[in-house]
């Protein structure tokens, strides 16, 4: 879809130039919001079907379908974009057999969550590993937490929550497979 836009944008701007259209005034903040609103929406959308494609190579023998509840599961991940946690969250729900899934997408809410009870899992979402595998701002930092990176997260998991366990990949594919063993879910 971004490349779709793209491609038509920069006919606008070739046919401007070579006097074909009668007037194309272009503003270049309109055209960096679509591109980018754009290009977010097809990796959201990417994410969340590399995830679905990560639960069919479980013990389920491929079949996604669960074998018993995991209800009494509560599971806090942090995300670095709002829209995609609620995308994945209606997944992961499924997948994991109805464990509870708090979602953050800022630091205020994770560290809030963090002291308030505890977890049998905390997952930093594929996206917060990226950001900081390349030593990047983590979108939603707060002035305490401004340029952590995942071995800062961690240790500040561990503060409130001991020995939980902490689920970390940069693949979308991962994170079924790792949240349903760290549940020890089939």
């Amino acid at each position: 879809m971004w490349f779709k836009n793209l491609v038509f944008f920069s006919y606008l701007v070739h046919a401007s130039k070579a006097g074909t259209t009668t007037e194309c005034v272009v503003d270049p903040d309109v055209v960096n919001e679509i591109i980018h609103n754009t290009i977010e929406e097809d990796l959201r959308k990417q994410m969340v079907e590399e995830m679905k494609q990560g639960s069919k190579h479980d013990s389920s023998g491929g079949t996604g379908k669960v074998k018993r509840s995991a209800w009494h599961k509560t599971v806090l991940i942090r995300w670095e974009d709002p829209l995609l946690s609620k995308d994945a969250d209606k997944l992961l729900v499924k997948q994991l057999g109805d464990a509870k899934i708090i979602s953050t997408a800022n630091d205020d809410d994770f560290l809030r969550n963090l002291e308030t009870r505890q977890y049998d899992a905390i997952m930093l979402a594929p996206g917060v590993c990226r950001y900081s595998y390349l030593k990047y701002d983590i979108p939603g930092s707060n002035a305490r937490t401004l340029g952590w990176d995942v071995a800062k997260y961690r240790t500040t998991i561990r503060s409130y929550q001991g020995g939980v366990k902490i689920v970390e990949t940069m693949e979308e594919r991962d994170v079924i497979p790792l949240l349903r063993s760290a549940l020890q879910y089939p």
